[in-house]
């Protein structure tokens, strides 16, 4: 089921796929791409995507692009450089800013720092851009050393949108002082550059079809692949909203820079949707995935994965020794033949196992016939047999069990082949 469907508020392509892909929309392009009529840094895939980035960001982009690029590769955060990182955040930061004029932000001063309706309740009625402003900041938890690079990117941006008339006229000359409408969007760089390093998410599209090197990796890696391959960055106010789960519940993927979430799990009423901000239980230890998480969200992981202690891929169990209550409504659990805890029904586990076994078959059959790449019908017919069987599962067994794990990655595999983005290969 489809849980969210929502438009990147902004969104910028790696540096290294501005060739391929339209800087407005991040369609991929099979052949060549509209160019900008002034500038040689970027392309789009129609005249409509020309026009509609010239009315929002790129009158204040163009020919502007690299101006400070030596500096912001040169920024160190956290001790280390992390040039493509830090250079492609503050590349998203300028464009955040740039799509409104000034104009927009003068009239919407009072409303974008209004704490009621906050963004997430029912009342809520403004507009994206105020929603990407109100995403949190962790102003409060910064650190010197970060707070420094957020001024000097920040410092680098102002300087730009006064040379690009973004303030109404062209500054070529660095001036004496700051206006007040200066300090303000400079005070809005820095606060974006913040809440970006907290809610930003990777656009990707699928290169499984492209894959041919799964026979030299390992057991564990080819049961849990993930043939992505990262086009850009963008910024979703709604999905940022979603809590982390190292055994997260949704799966999402890329529609040019639109995100579609689905369900990757039987949710139950009154059970929190999640995603994943990286480290998942399948593949990394309970001690590495929170001191990750802990580093780069602050935050301490207790999801129930990390509650359970939930065995990685390597380590989880073969055979199935959590069985669950026929009642479906029940969430009852047993390891024998006997009767539910909860319900009291009778669970036969003997007929449990017989389909768990069936399903595991047709599950193989189904991934056999997914690599071999049919056409766009199987892959979506595969899809649908996929998720009916992963649907199916998940109402006979329990973790630990290892079937629960390559079972679903393959339903993402499913999903990722028939949906969304996907990989295109120039001739």
């Amino acid at each position: 089921a489809v849980i969210l469907a929502e438009q990147a508020v902004v969104n910028i392509s790696k540096e290294d796929q501005g060739e391929s892909y339209c800087d407005f929309c991040l369609k991929n392009v099979r052949l060549r791409l509209v160019p900008c009529k002034c500038c040689a840094h970027v392309g789009y895939c129609s005249h409509k995507c020309v026009e509609d980035a010239s009315e929002s960001y790129h009158k204040y982009e163009c020919g502007n692009r690299d101006m400070f690029s030596k500096i912001l590769d040169n920024i160190k955060t956290d001790g280390t450089k992390r040039k493509g990182n830090s250079k492609e955040v503050s590349r998203l930061c300028y464009r955040a800013i740039a799509q409104k004029p000034l104009s927009w932000y003068k009239e919407n001063r009072e409303s974008l720092f209004a704490y009621d309706p906050q963004f997430g309740a029912e009342s809520y009625d403004k507009t994206p851009q105020h929603s990407l402003l109100s995403l949190v900041s962790h102003q409060d938890r910064l650190k010197p050393d970060r707070l420094w690079w957020f001024l000097i990117s920040a410092v680098c941006h102002l300087r730009a949108f006064q040379m690009s008339g973004y303030f109404g006229t062209k500054k070529l000359k660095t001036p004496a002082a700051l206006t007040d409408d200066e300090l303000y969007i400079g005070g809005l760089l820095v606060h974006v550059i913040q809440l970006m390093q907290f809610n930003t998410h990777g656009i990707d599209e699928s290169a499984d079809r492209e894959s041919g090197t799964r026979g030299n990796r390992s057991v564990a890696i080819k049961d849990l692949e993930n043939d992505l391959r990262l086009i850009g960055t963008g910024l979703y106010p709604t999905f940022a909203l979603f809590n982390h789960s190292c055994d997260n519940n949704t799966y999402k993927y890329y529609a040019g820079s639109s995100i579609v979430v689905v369900a990757s799990k039987n949710i139950c009423q009154g059970e929190e949707v999640t995603e994943t901000y990286f480290p998942s239980a399948r593949m990394i230890p309970r001690p590495q995935r929170r001191a990750w998480l802990a580093d780069n969200f602050w935050f301490d992981c207790e999801c129930s994965a990390c509650l359970l202690d939930q065995p990685t891929l390597e380590k989880i169990s073969k055979d199935c020794h959590n069985f669950c209550c026929h009642n479906e409504k029940c969430k009852g659990i047993v390891q024998e033949k006997s009767n539910c805890p909860v319900c009291g029904e009778i669970v036969d586990v003997d007929k449990n196992k017989m389909e768990i076994e069936k399903i595991r078959e047709s599950l193989e059959s189904l991934r056999q016939k997914m690599m071999s790449n049919r056409g766009e019908e199987s892959r979506f017919e595969i899809y649908k047999k996929t998720t009916e069987f992963w649907i199916r599962l998940q109402k006979l067994a329990r973790h630990p069990y290892r079937l629960l794990y390559t079972a679903e990655q393959q339903f993402w595999e499913a999903v990722r082949l028939s949906q969304g983005n996907n990989l295109v290969k120039r001739g």
